[in-house]
């Protein structure tokens, strides 16, 4: 969970939904023993698949041994911490330590504080100097001037890429967001067929924006974005509310059919409509106290 460091304590507002799909396998074929569990990462990670909360001496088939680099073991770790913000199982401002995550995964230290490293980078935890890292608070400010960054940066993205991406590759994306606005985002397979379109038409963008360096840090800072995005996914999920995501597909659309017309100026203006109207939902996945706050 995130939370409000200038108010009283606030969560995402997730909770367990009946639209939750188990992953797909994953790319590790290790043996899995009977007491192992494995736990669907965010789709922000692109569906990593953590296995956690198992005791040293009961890993020896843990998938991470398997990893070649500890690039990849840093990915995976990022990946379940994420996940554990996103479910709620770490609170806003609770601690971490580099020895509770690697006793957690069975993997050694350095990864952990790659990951570390990682996840301070995107501002979803705060390290403290020998006393490990703590979930960072967000404040309202925090969250607005997160929205602003993301606007300036898909902005300019859809802006170089305007020209670039093959009109194949757009005829596709829209027929599918087009199929997917015609009726109600219900069902499992439609939310997670949403999220898998979602990502990949900004991703999309992002790698025909002609600008390498604006394509890194939209990658970087995209696991921030869809974690936010996934948490008031799950909230509309929870509410039975697939409102919010039947509109978001047709503002998708619209931002294609711009790219498709390769109209620049109605390309940037709907793609900033767009991540304005996210941004709003973002914030149903905070839920203040039942009390008077003074902003």
């Amino acid at each position: 969970m995130f939370a409000i460091n200038d108010h009283p304590p606030i969560r995402w507002s997730v909770g367990k939904s009946k639209y939750n799909a188990q992953p797909p396998k994953p790319e590790c074929k290790a043996k899995q023993n009977n007491n192992s569990t494995l736990h669907p990462a965010p789709d922000c990670i692109q569906s990593m698949n953590i296995v956690h909360k198992r005791p040293a001496a009961q890993s020896l088939s843990n998938p991470m041994n398997s990893l070649p680099n500890h690039g990849e073991k840093r990915e995976h770790i990022v990946a379940f911490v994420l996940q554990k913000i996103v479910d709620g199982s770490f609170s806003p401002g609770s601690r971490l330590t580099t020895k509770q995550i690697a006793d957690e995964l069975n993997v050694s230290l350095t990864p952990v504080r790659e990951a570390f490293a990682e996840l301070a980078g995107i501002g979803v935890i705060d390290l403290e100097p020998n006393r490990g890292a703590t979930i960072h608070c967000f404040s309202k400010r925090e969250i607005q001037d997160v929205c602003r960054v993301r606007r300036a940066l898909e902005c300019e993205a859809i802006r170089g890429a305007i020209h670039r991406i093959p009109q194949a590759i757009l005829a596709k994306l829209d027929q599918e967001f087009r199929d997917l606005a015609n009726g109600p985002i219900q069902g499992k397979k439609n939310i997670l067929r949403a999220r898998k379109l979602d990502s990949q038409l900004h991703d999309t963008i992002a790698a025909h924006c002609g600008n390498e360096f604006l394509n890194r840090e939209l990658q970087r800072l995209s696991k921030l974005f869809r974690s936010f995005r996934d948490a008031s996914w799950i909230e509309s999920e929870a509410r039975e509310d697939c409102d919010r995501l039947s509109e978001e597909a047709k503002e998708h659309a619209a931002i294609i059919t711009a790219l498709i017309t390769r109209d620049k100026k109605s390309a940037i203006l709907e793609m900033g409509r767009h991540i304005s109207a996210s941004s709003k939902y973002w914030a149903r996945g905070i839920v203040y106290p039942d009390k008077t706050i003074n902003s």
